[in-house]
């Protein structure tokens, strides 16, 4: 039996092998996947749930589930379950059982690509929901909600599939066809969002009802396996700045600055340090007249105005 598989662009076959009823191999997941442990198993191909963080979430191992390696000789799968008489003790129905992993990721990419393989019963709520933040403990913003099932009591998702019932063992039914019809691909979905963020949990809620007990033990809950979630687009590089022409600044025009004191003598308008009559003559051309210039224009008290007060400074000094 073989099944031809797209993923991420490329063609991959994959040569199913039965080596016991219901167990077969499944495509590996490409070396860019953000999640650690995405088969649930350890290197000793035992059900491990390593790098996962839950509140409630056990898991186990069947031929049935989904594997790319052959572990124990007969290519038995790994899967996170949550279930009645679920590997983590007791039965718990009516609580939002959580499963989650915190992945960092390069900030400046804004595209996101999500896939697992799922199987589930009867659920109150079943969903898959990624959330970004600029630490890794958060707090959390919800980016993209992946997928949201709610298969109550009277339903079954597994019967939901095109296919109907898939309680043979039948692989494809369990995994494949439920998958495809709730998640719409066996393929990675994609979604951008506006701000990248340098951390994203992946997170798992799964709730299921009371059971029926007309029905077999293990009829409601769900399983997971196979998750896949990397970030892609944007730039590692912080970018090269753009460098803006210089603009000739416009002049400034320096305000009037109000004249410093001579340091030549009261009434010495010419510097010679002398107070004679060619200090006079200064002043007099310049008498009534405003200035900046200070004794220098005879103005000898720094007035502004070359006045009679002047006159008088001139005077005192006189032959000085």
């Amino acid at each position: 039996m073989s099944r031809l598989y797209n993923f991420l662009g490329f063609f991959i076959v994959s040569l199913i092998t039965v080596t016991s009823a219901g167990a077969f191999q499944y495509a590996s997941l490409p070396s860019d996947n953000l999640i650690q442990n995405a088969w649930f198993r350890n290197a000793s191909c035992q059900y491990s749930n390593a790098n996962w963080q839950t509140n409630l979430w056990g898991g186990g191992s069947k031929t049935q589930d989904p594997t790319d390696v052959n572990c124990n000789g007969n290519w038995t799968g790994f899967a996170a379950r949550w279930a009645d008489q679920n590997q983590n003790g007791g039965f718990t129905p009516n609580t939002n059982a959580l499963l989650w992993q915190v992945v960092p990721a390069n900030s400046a990419s804004k595209t996101l690509h999500f896939h697992s393989l799922i199987v589930g019963h009867r659920v109150n709520q079943y969903k898959a929901e990624i959330y970004g933040s600029s630490s890794s403990n958060g707090p959390w913003t919800s980016v993209w909600k992946v997928f949201d099932i709610s298969c109550p009591v009277n339903k079954d998702c597994m019967n939901e599939a095109p296919n109907g019932v898939c309680n043979t063992g039948n692989r494809e039914c369990l995994w494949d066809e439920v998958t495809e019809y709730y998640l719409g691909s066996l393929s990675p979905l994609t979604h951008t969002i506006l701000q990248g963020y340098p951390y994203y949990k992946v997170e798992f809620l799964l709730n299921y009802p009371n059971p029926d007990p007309n029905l077999a033990t293990g009829d409601v809950g769900g399983k997971l396996a196979r998750v896949y979630f990397k970030v892609s687009g944007g730039s590692s590089l912080s970018p090269t700045p753009i460098k803006t022409p210089t603009k000739t600044p416009t002049p400034i025009k320096s305000p009037t600055k109000t004249p410093t004191p001579s340091t030549s003598k009261p009434g010495d308008a010419n510097g010679d340090n002398l107070v004679n009559g060619a200090d006079y003559l200064i002043w007099l051309q310049n008498y009534g007249a405003s200035t900046s210039l200070g004794p220098k224009a005879g103005d000898f008290n720094i007035s502004g105005k070359v006045d009679g007060a002047d006159y008088l400074i001139w005077l005192q000094n006189y032959g000085t």
